[in-house]
């Protein structure tokens, strides 16, 4: 099972603001997993999503910044 990632977790390896990642998550246009009031995203899941969102190249988010890494790695590292 994988480890579920929260929204200050994701945000910081997507680059995104917290306050992003829970309006796309309250609009159903990120894959989450709310476990009572929390917002969850499972690793797998977001990777799929990243992988077919237009625009984003080698399923990357398109607005980080060049020097750091792609998401996808990011999220597979953290995987035990």
């Amino acid at each position: 099972m994988e480890k579920l990632l929260s929204v200050k977790e994701l945000a910081a390896l997507l680059g995104l603001s917290p306050h992003t990642l829970y309006r796309l998550s309250a609009r159903h246009l990120i894959p989450v997993q709310r476990i009572r009031r929390r917002v969850l995203f499972v690793p797998s899941h977001v990777e799929e999503w990243l992988a077919h969102q237009p625009g984003t190249r080698t399923a990357s988010y398109s607005h980080r910044p060049a020097h750091s890494q792609p998401a996808q790695t990011l999220l597979k590292r953290r995987q035990p």
